[in-house]
């Protein structure tokens, strides 16, 4: 009740901050699961730049993982959080225990899945030769570990909604650090490459996980982790509102197995493993965005629960605006010691001319993206899911895979144009993104008028 008072009546600008800073460090110390096992790996003396390629080739399985966990999470989070703004607390406690369910379920299906069919799958992306072999040797770990991956992720939105985003900071820095130190122990110690960096990984994410669980089990939570028959008449809502996360993480991951063909196709393994150090480092620039995102939620899907206009729009505004001043300062900081920062994961100087090259093409795209995030972000947070996934799917599938396979035929452009074709795309979709917001702004308007909450397929 004394959250449910603050995200009433507290200052919208301070109770933004104060909810968005832990969510973004947690993204921030997030990222760098992903940063750290490739500094270790790819620094290897032997086999560095092979072990880069390797990791961007099991990119898009490992978005495949998270984007599960974020459909239930992302779904059921905000339900959870109008639940309660509509004074429905009973409703929400049910649709968290359907999702404690479903989390579990879907961290067993997806284990048997990426086992046994790990191989074709990578063939599938495009690996071959030493690729295949590293990339399926790092995969085969790393998928024991999806338990630990979908609760990690699954259960943060629903610490957020309560307001418990330090709980949640918290327990991902702990998780992090855990990484960092068996990163040394099993890569830098041990000497176990890949293998190594797979094994740390799932370890410092099972830290996370039973931290997270933890929580639910404690008196600090006012949802309780508890199995539930599931019932797909409470999921409904929730998976449809959740339905744009994940369609916008299985789109990803069909966009880097694209590019990682392409790449390939018109360069060699030496740009994939380029792009994986490009992609890693653009995560600085857009996760905090997303951290951004995740302390608005509880503000605005709660107040439009409660039907307060002002507070939503509010909220908005301050949302985007703090998005896009970030996403500036960031990239400005980050483009002039690009050299030094790529150095950090590998020695080899073709990957590191390679990355800076891309990177500096591809941080005009991230700025823009920032943007573009922050506003498709409010779709989801007030359940307008068929805008979502509208603005989703064009930056995707109207713009990013059709530019990435002509680009590169365009001219000399060659393999450049992999990487054009997301800046040319990031640059677009704010244009789509802010279009569509003022489209539905006065649907949005009758909604709240009408304080009746939330209603899917808007």
């Amino acid at each position: 009740m004394q959250n449910q008072n603050i995200l009433e009546k507290e200052p919208v600008g301070k109770l933004l901050w104060r909810l968005s800073l832990p969510s973004i460090f947690a993204e921030i110390v997030n990222m760098l699961y992903s940063m750290i096992d490739r500094m270790f790996v790819g620094r290897s003396a032997e086999h560095g730049a092979a072990f880069l390629a390797a990791l961007g080739v099991t990119v898009p399985v490992l978005y495949i993982v998270s984007a599960f966990a974020e459909w239930v999470g992302s779904g059921g989070g905000p339900y959870v959080a109008i639940a309660f703004g509509k004074k429905q607390e009973e409703e929400g406690r049910e649709i968290f225990e359907n999702c404690c369910t479903l989390l579990a379920v879907l961290a067993v299906f997806l284990t048997i899945i990426f086992w046994f069919f790990s191989e074709n799958i990578l063939r599938f992306l495009g690996a071959e030769g030493e690729t295949l072999h590293f990339a399926g040797v790092y995969l085969r770990i790393y998928v024991l570990g999806t338990i630990f991956v979908l609760l990690s992720v699954g259960l943060v939105p629903f610490m957020v909604t309560q307001g418990q985003n330090r709980i949640s900071m918290r327990n991902t820095c702990i998780g992090a650090i855990s990484n960092v130190i068996l990163d040394a122990v099993f890569v830098y110690f041990l000497k176990g490459g890949l293998v190594g960096a797979a094994i740390a990984t799932v370890m410092s994410q099972g830290i996370t996980a039973g931290l997270n669980l933890s929580f639910f089990l404690s008196p600090k939570s006012v949802l309780k982790w508890k199995f539930a028959k599931l019932d797909f008449k409470i999921l409904f809502q929730p998976m449809c509102l959740g339905f744009t996360t994940f369609f916008m993480c299985v789109t990803e991951s069909l966009v880097q197995s694209v590019y990682n063909k392409q790449l390939l196709l018109y360069g060699n393994a030496d740009y994939v493993a380029a792009m994986s150090i490009v992609y890693s480092l653009s995560q600085i620039i857009i996760n905090p965005v997303v951290g951004i995102g995740q302390g608005a939620q509880p503000i605005v899907s709660y107040n439009y629960g409660a039907g307060n206009t002002k507070r939503v729009f509010m909220t908005i505004q301050r949302s985007v605006l703090s998005c896009s001043i970030y996403a500036l300062l960031c990239a400005g900081a980050m483009i002039t010691g690009l050299e030094k920062i790529f150095a950090l994961f590998t020695t080899d100087g073709e990957v590191i001319r390679i990355g800076v090259h891309g990177f500096s093409i591809f941080v005009i795209g991230k700025i823009m993206n920032g943007i573009q995030i922050s506003i498709q972000d409010i779709f989801r947070h007030v359940g307008f899911v068929k805008t979502g996934i509208f603005n989703a799917a064009v930056r995707k599938f109207v713009l990013i895979l059709p530019l990435a396979l002509l680009l590169p035929k365009v001219g000399s452009i060659g393999v450049d144009g992999v990487f054009w074709a997301e800046t040319i795309a990031d640059v677009l979709a704010v244009f789509c993104a802010a279009a569509s917001f003022f489209l539905v702004k006065s649907r949005l308007l009758s909604k709240m008028g009408e304080n009746r909450g939330i209603r899917i397929m808007e």
